[in-house]
């Protein structure tokens, strides 16, 4: 196990670095393995619940001039939609979080702080990145394969990794002493 605050103190060994990227990519296996395990009729119903139904509500409510009605997992508009698919809805990247968080040598509260908020997170920049596409391709729909395969995914698994670097920043940051005097900026 790392001591608190090394990866600052450049003392990180080779080992140390090994062990935390075979447990992340053994996390990350086994997630893939439970997550392609799930049942179909699993899948279609969350992608219902948690994305098509809001990003219909978001988009009602949110876009002018837009008409959104949902079908099971498709996004229906005037002149486009989109079907909302297995591999569509965030959970691979919700695994690549996961495996990020609970390989590196931290607390539990604190592991578990980054989870919760890491979760919600990547489920809003799936629902932006829903409601991107599902305009892209009512609007520009020349652009929408593009959209979907390159940006869409790129934008969410950067930012991700945006946020594992500040969360191992976070986690790794020195705390003041219980006790210690605050001391203000300036």
């Amino acid at each position: 196990m790392l001591k608190k605050n090394t990866h600052h103190a450049g003392t990180w060994r080779p080992l140390q670095c090994l062990h935390i990227v075979a447990l992340f990519i053994a996390i990350y296996l086994l997630f893939l393995i439970g997550y392609r395990a799930m049942p179909e009729s699993v899948g279609r119903s969350l992608n219902h619940t948690l994305n098509a139904k809001p990003a219909a509500w978001l988009l009602n409510s949110f876009v002018p001039g837009v008409l959104v009605q949902t079908m099971e997992t498709r996004l229906l508009g005037m002149t486009a939609g989109i079907d909302i698919r297995k591999g569509c809805e965030g959970f691979e990247v919700i695994g690549l979080l996961l495996a990020g968080i609970l390989a590196f040598p931290t607390s539990w509260r604190a592991r578990i702080a980054g989870l919760v908020g890491g979760v919600a997170f990547v489920y809003g920049l799936n629902l932006v990145r829903i409601i991107g596409l599902f305009l892209v391709y009512e609007r520009i729909p020349a652009w929408g394969e593009a959209a979907h395969i390159i940006v869409g995914q790129a934008f969410v698994i950067l930012l991700v990794l945006v946020y594992l670097y500040g969360w191992i920043e976070w986690v790794t940051a020195p705390k003041p002493a219980a006790g210690a005097p605050f001391k203000a900026a300036g």
